[in-house]
């Protein structure tokens, strides 16, 4: 999920998401220096990519994300 969107941002979406679907894995995407937003609704342990980051990086976070239960 990218974090700023038009209309909501990540934080908003994956709250929703997870309103619907607990436990869903998420990995958020953001160029935003300030993600305090993202840790205050998934918390600090939930994966974050700085961008521009590469296919090899977003591999590894939705293995991660996936892993956790």
């Amino acid at each position: 999920v990218d974090f700023a969107m038009p209309g909501l941002n990540g934080a908003e979406v994956a709250k929703a998401a997870w309103a619907r679907l607990p436990g869903l894995a998420i990995v958020f995407a953001s160029g935003y220096a300030d993600t305090a937003a993202i840790e205050d609704v998934a918390g600090s342990g939930t994966p974050v990519l700085r961008k521009p980051f590469r296919v090899d990086e977003l591999k590894v976070a939705v293995a991660e994300a996936l892993r956790k239960p």
